[in-house]
């Protein structure tokens, strides 16, 4: 998990040869947009910061945690494992989203 800048383009993962997908997912306007994805395992989430306010994209397990994101930052998580997973913002607990993994 990080904040650097993420190559949009699909990669591949050490040890295997099927490539892998980046799903973009935008914060504005105090919303996560879109607020639910379904991806394939493997996939990469990046959140890409668009609000003049600080967010976090937080699991509500405790799966990832990103820092405060400034206007122009993105945080990246890896969904390695099937399931429904959830988040919101910390400091705008009404923002949340989910990534359903299957």
């Amino acid at each position: 998990m990080d904040t650097e800048e993420v190559d949009d383009t699909a990669e591949l993962e050490a040890g295997s040869t099927a490539e892998t997908s980046t799903i973009i997912i935008k914060i504005h306007d105090f919303t996560f947009d879109p607020a639910e994805v379904v991806v394939t395992p493997g996939t990469t989430v990046t959140w890409v910061q668009e609000d003049e306010v600080k967010h976090t994209a937080t699991s509500d397990t405790g799966l990832f945690d990103s820092p405060l994101l400034e206007k122009g930052e993105k945080f990246s998580y890896t969904f390695n494992e099937e399931g429904e997973f959830g988040y919101y913002c910390k400091p705008h607990p009404n923002m949340i989203g989910s990534v359903i993994v299957e």
